[in-house]
């Protein structure tokens, strides 16, 4: 199984063509791959190394780092331990 998640302000996945984004999930299991999108979350919020300016400017968070990781690991465990996904907010 596959869980990818993604900030809606993430520059970087929102940079991506159709064509290269259809080239990823083609990678991806099809049956088994969960969508997720963090609403208000960016590309730099799913680490602690500040502010993504290189090579493109990040989006701006409209939730705070905590909420995006908090965020992340909730459905990151809700995954693996195969609970109800109704709990995450796909795209």
């Amino acid at each position: 199984d596959a869980l990818v998640i993604v900030g809606s302000e993430d520059v970087f996945y929102q940079q991506l063509s159709e064509e290269d984004r259809n080239a990823f999930f083609r990678k991806l299991p099809k049956t088994r791959t969960t969508f997720l999108e963090i609403e208000g979350g960016n590309h730099s919020g799913f680490a602690h190394y500040g502010p993504q300016t290189f090579p493109l400017k990040d989006g701006e968070r409209s939730i705070t780092l905590d909420e995006q990781q908090d965020d992340v690991v909730a459905a990151t465990i809700t995954f693996l331990v195969g609970e109800d996904g109704s709990k995450l907010k796909k795209q």
